[in-house]
């Protein structure tokens, strides 16, 4: 009678399951699997057309900002050819310095701008020609109502070198608080100080200057 034959038995793999998965992961993510066979010359080398489509982004992004830079000279350069204007702002800058005037207990701070440029004739109205809009900058806050919101912006522009002189814009209302300040150019900035409504505490400072050239008579 034949005895039994011995089996062997193989060993079972007792590696975790996490080395295991990790294996199966880089044999399916092998540059083999993926095709990258002979792209991959030295360790840490992108794969030829890896490389490609960087280079094709890359070049795409440079025409990109071409561009960009291209639009931005044509705007910059817009009033080009035409005399006066505010050169780099300087008139604007002076203005923008105003927000130094703001009592210091005051809140709701807002400021905003606008800096000269050329405007094109409006075809709607016959007669309107081309010119230079002028800078312009808004300041608005809160202050109490009681406060010398005057008093206070009025001693502050003087530090500036502003000259106050009231002036009457509507009939039968009283002097508006208004200030002039001198420049290089010859021409004064202006500012006006007011509440809306009356006795609010809701304060705007308005402050503009007309550059040299035509004025601009563009569409509303």
């Amino acid at each position: 009678m034949l005895g039994k034959q011995s089996r062997t038995r193989r060993p079972r793999n007792r590696e975790p399951r996490v080395v295991r998965a990790r294996a199966r992961a880089r044999r399916v993510l092998s540059p083999c699997r993926l095709g990258w066979v002979g792209a991959v010359r030295h360790p840490g080398e992108a794969p030829k057309h890896l490389t490609e489509v960087a280079v094709r982004i890359g070049t795409t992004m440079r025409r990109a900002t071409n561009i960009v830079v291209v639009l931005v000279a044509v705007f910059a350069l817009a009033g080009c050819g035409h005399p006066g204007g505010d050169p780099n702002g300087t008139v604007l800058q002076s203005l923008k310095l105003t927000t130094r005037v703001v009592p210091s207990g005051a809140s709701h701070l807002s400021v905003r701008s606008s800096e000269s440029v050329w405007v094109q004739a409006c075809p709607e109205f016959q007669g309107a020609h081309a010119g230079w809009s002028s800078d312009q900058v808004l300041i608005q806050f809160q202050a109490s109502p009681s406060a010398n919101v005057i008093g206070h912006v009025d001693s502050r522009l003087l530090q500036l070198g502003w000259h106050r002189y009231d002036i009457v814009i509507t009939h039968g209302q009283g002097p508006v608080p208004h200030w002039t300040l001198n420049n290089r150019s010859g021409r004064k900035a202006d500012a006006f100080a007011f509440q809306a409504p009356s006795r609010s505490g809701h304060w705007a400072l308005n402050l503009s200057w007309q550059p040299p050239g035509p004025k601009a008579e563009g569409c509303p």
